[in-house]
């Protein structure tokens, strides 16, 4: 477990190879999301931007909450999803509404943390790029640790704009929760039991 880790972290590291290299497609993220329906009813997911993986869950999950920063991205998700009462679209910074989403939860559920600015079409909570540490405090602290938790964008973990390195994330999940953690494919990855994984 340790060795893989390190392995992960040393390639991670290499953000040049890693994203040339390892760094999925949107559709290919979703499909990867998708297969974890078999086991979860609960999808959650951090920046909703277009809603295209708000969509493609909805379509497997039970339920679906999504929450977005950016007022506009918002508004077009609330009226596309208007009348779907499985889909739950939330306006507002991820590190403030996500404890009222894991409070409705009914079970655990998979998480993908993707709420971080991505340029002027995008939004952010003052000069914060990432809500990362806030949100991952949110879900250790539920009641479920069956959670599985994915990150986007291992390749942004560099100690910059907000991001922690991976070692610091790493350290800090370790202290705060019973999870384990791997990055591959720009996704980090936090699971506890290795068979709903």
């Amino acid at each position: 477990m340790i060795k893989q880790f390190v392995r992960d972290f040393q390639y991670a590291l290499n953000s040049r190879e890693h994203s040339l290299f390892t760094h999925l497609l949107p559709q290919e993220k979703r499909d990867r999301l998708a297969v974890h329906a078999a086991k979860y009813d609960n999808f959650v997911e951090t920046g909703t931007y277009l809603g295209e993986t708000t969509a493609a869950m909805s379509g497997v999950y039970r339920k679906v909450y999504t929450v977005e920063i950016h007022q506009e991205l918002y508004r077009k998700a609330a009226d596309r999803f208007a009348g779907l009462d499985y889909i739950h679209c939330f306006h507002g910074d991820s590190a403030t509404v996500l404890p009222q989403i894991v409070a409705q939860l009914d079970g655990p559920a998979v998480f993908w943390l993707d709420a971080h600015y991505s340029g002027p079409r995008t939004g952010k909570a003052g000069s914060r790029e990432t809500p990362i540490e806030e949100e991952l405090s949110t879900i250790f602290e539920s009641e479920s640790k069956e959670h599985l938790i994915f990150i986007d964008d291992a390749r942004l973990f560099v100690g910059k704009n907000s991001y922690p390195k991976i070692g610091r994330l790493w350290k800090f999940v370790r202290t705060h929760s019973p999870y384990s953690m791997t990055v591959r494919d720009d996704i980090i990855r936090l699971y506890r039991d290795p068979e709903r994984y």
